[in-house]
């Protein structure tokens, strides 16, 4: 009966020692990835989902006699923008005060565009 016993134990213990091996590499590869790199990697996929969902919309630029498609990729290149600034940032220390920050300081001046626009704004 003991016989029994010892192989199966080292085969649980042979396969949580894989798998925290695993662990460990794929903790040490994704260490290696440099901070901006994933958060600008993090960030453009995560820029495109108010355009999908509902953007801004060119006709209403379009009325003012400016390029609407122009005004349009302005907010998306400031959304796509604010994943590569939260990484290169490096004040406040914390990524979840950092990156409202950062999304504030690159909206802010577009928002006020669109605040000036006649059917974006109050008006």
């Amino acid at each position: 009966m003991s016989s029994c016993v010892g192989p199966s134990r080292k085969r649980r213990r042979g396969g949580r020692a894989f798998e925290y091996a695993l662990a460990l590499r794929m903790r040490a590869s994704l260490a290696k990835v440099p901070y901006p790199l994933l958060c600008t990697a993090i960030g453009l996929p995560l820029a495109w989902l108010p355009t999908l969902v509902h953007g801004p919309i060119a006709e209403k630029f379009n009325i003012l006699y400016i390029q609407g498609a122009i005004a349009v990729w302005a907010w998306c290149g400031a959304r796509m923008l604010i994943g590569f600034l939260v990484g290169i940032a490096s004040r406040p220390r914390a990524w979840y005060l950092r990156g409202p920050l950062c999304g504030f300081l690159m909206m802010f001046p577009l928002g006020i565009v669109s605040l000036a626009t006649p059917g974006c704004g109050f008006s």
